[in-house]
C-alpha cells in the first residue's frame, strides 16, 4: 500500500509512476489511502493529528481483510511519504506481523518532539527502511525528520538538505518547484524500482555524513555496504550514507577518490584559492562530468572524496583540472601543481591507481 503526504490524493504524479512501476516490476495487489479529507492545506496540525486516525483505520482494514481470507500482515509492505509515513508506522503497529514498512522522508514538525509511539519507528514492523533526505529543522526550511526511525536508516548527503535545493522559504519566495529536498526520496525509490542495473549502495561511518564525504578510512567498505530502495535486504541495519548524481537518473558510479598534490610554499601561497577538479568524459567527447577533489588547501597533503559518476562514463578516461582564484590570479603567480598518484576505489573495493608524479599547471 502506498500512502501520499500533506495535501495530497492518490492522483499525484508520483504515485501514478510508482503504481505502474510496482505493477510492472511484480505480481502484485497494490492499495493507495486515499485520505485526502484527513490532511487539507493549510491545517497542517490537523492533518499530523489525523495520521492516527488514517493509520487506524488502514489497520481496520486489512485486519478484516485477513479474517475473511488469510492472514495479510506477513505479506504486506507500506510505503509511505512525509505525513503518509507516519500514517504507515499507526496502522503497521496495528497490524499483526505487519512485514514491512518504508518510510520516504517522513515527516518531521509536530512528530520530531515525541517519542517513538507517535511517529514512525521499528518496532512498527519487522522490518522499516527508511530514506531521510529533508531532515533539517523547519526553523532552517526543513519538512523531513533526521532521527533514526527504522531498523536501516539512509541518509543521501547526510539526510538534511539535497545538493542544488533551496530551503523551503527559499522555494516558497522564488516560486521554486516545492520540496525539491523532501521529495528527493521519493524520486530515489522510484528510481530503485526502475533502474535493475544500477544500484544506489549506502555505506555506515561512525563519525556521520562529511567524514564519509571526505573518504575517511573504514567508511567505504564494500563488505558492509548495502543498496537503498525497494531491494533494500532485511539483514540491512544501521545509519547509511551515499552521495547521488544530482539530477536524474540520481545512481550512478560511486567512487572514492584520493589524490595526494605538492607545491611550491610560501607566505605568498596561502593566500592562492585553489581547487583541483578531476573530468571524467567519453572517448568521443560526447559526455563529461567534473567533480572538485580538494579546494582551499593550505599544504601539501593527500585528500579524499566520494563522488558519484554518470554510470555511462568510463572511469579510466580521467583529467585534472588546477586552477587558482581569480583574485589572487591579479598577482600573476605562475605556481604549479604536483600531483604524486591518484587513486580511484570503486563501490565493490577495486583500487585503481595512477603514479602521475607530473606537474599541473594553472
Amino acid at each position: 500500500m502506498v500512502v501520499h503526504g500533506f495535501g495530497g490524493d492518490c492522483n499525484l504524479t508520483w504515485i501514478l509512476q510508482m503504481r505502474r512501476d510496482l505493477l510492472n516490476e511484480s505480481d502484485i495487489n497494490l492499495f493507495c489511502a486515499d485520505w485526502r479529507n484527513g490532511t487539507i492545506y493549510p491545517d497542517y496540525g490537523q492533518g499530523a493529528a489525523n495520521t492516527q486516525i488514517a493509520g487506524k483505520m488502514i489497520a481496520i482494514f486489512f485486519n478484516n481483510v485477513s479474517q475473511i481470507f488469510e492472514p495479510i500482515g506477513p505479506k504486506l509492505h507500506l510505503i509511505g511519504f512525509s505525513f503518509g509515513a507516519q500514517v504507515c508506522s499507526f496502522a503497521g503497529s496495528n497490524i499483526k506481523n505487519c512485514s514491512r514498512i518504508t518510510g520516504l522522508d517522513p515527516a518531521g514538525p509536530s512528530f520530531r518532539e515525541h517519542n517513538t509511539s507517535f511517529r514512525l519507528d521499528k518496532s512498527d514492523a519487522d522490518f522499516v527502511d527508511v530514506i531521510h533526505t529533508n531532515g533539517v529543522y523547519f526553523t532552517k526550511g526543513g519538512i523531513g525528520l533526521l532521527e533514526v526511525s527504522g531498523h536501516v536508516d539512509f541518509y543521501p548527503f547526510g539526510g538534511e538538505t539535497q545538493p542544488y535545493c533551496n530551503n523551503l522559504f527559499e522555494e516558497f519566495s522564488s516560486g521554486q518547484e516545492f520540496g525539491c529536498s523532501h521529495y528527493r526520496a521519493v524520486y530515489l525509490f522510484l528510481e530503485s524500482i526502475r533502474n535493475n542495473t544500477c544500484k544506489m549502495i549506502e555505506f555506515p561511518c561512525p563519525e556521520g555524513f562529511r567524514p564519509f564525504q571526505l573518504g575517511q578510512k573504514g567508511c567505504f567498505e564494500a563488505s558492509k555496504s548495502f543498496p537503498l530502495g525497494l531491494n533494500t535486504p532485511r539483514n540491512a541495519t544501521g545509519k547509511l550514507y551515499l552521495t547521488t548524481r544530482t539530477s536524474s537518473p540520481y545512481c550512478g558510479n560511486q567512487v572514492k577518490v584520493e589524490i595526494s598534490l605538492s607545491y611550491p610554499y610560501s607566505f605568498w601561497t596561502l593566500l592562492y584559492n585553489r581547487v583541483v577538479e578531476i573530468i571524467y568524459k567519453t572517448k568521443e567527447g560526447g559526455m563529461s562530468e567534473s567533480f572538485t577533489v580538494a579546494s582551499g588547501f593550505e599544504a601539501s597533503k593527500t585528500f579524499g572524496r566520494i563522488m558519484t559518476v554518470n554510470s555511462k562514463i568510463p572511469l579510466e578516461n580521467i583529467s585534472l583540472r588546477y586552477t587558482i582564484g581569480s583574485f589572487y590570479s591579479f598577482w600573476g603567480t605562475t605556481e604549479d601543481l604536483t600531483v604524486f598518484n591518484l587513486t580511484i576505489t570503486d563501490v565493490k573495493g577495486k583500487n585503481t591507481i595512477w603514479e602521475l608524479e607530473n606537474q599541473v599547471k594553472k
